[in-house]
């Protein structure tokens, strides 16, 4: 089985009802070598593999996360929405 058909299995686990999620949000967002100047401002982005159980009121932090664990080199993010 190659990587993509064993990501696209996973997606759906019929013993545990694991399942993610794909979201398009927008966000503004500086460097880490200079935090508070806020440079790029992103208007849309598809993030990929957030868990389906993640509460709703969680979700910016945890979109958040995932994006600052993804891009080393962003050092602050604001104004993040769902869209």
């Amino acid at each position: 089985m190659d990587a993509y058909a064993e990501r696209r299995t996973n997606r759906f686990r019929p013993s545990g009802l694991q399942y993610t999620m794909d979201y398009r949000v927008s966000y503004e967002h500086s460097l880490k070598s200079e935090p508070e100047a806020f440079i790029a401002q992103v208007s849309s982005q598809l993030v990929g593999g957030v868990p389906g159980n993640i509460p709703r009121a969680l979700l910016p932090e945890y979109i958040t996360e995932l994006i600052l664990r993804r891009s080393p080199t962003i050092g602050r993010i604001r104004h993040l929405r769902v869209l």
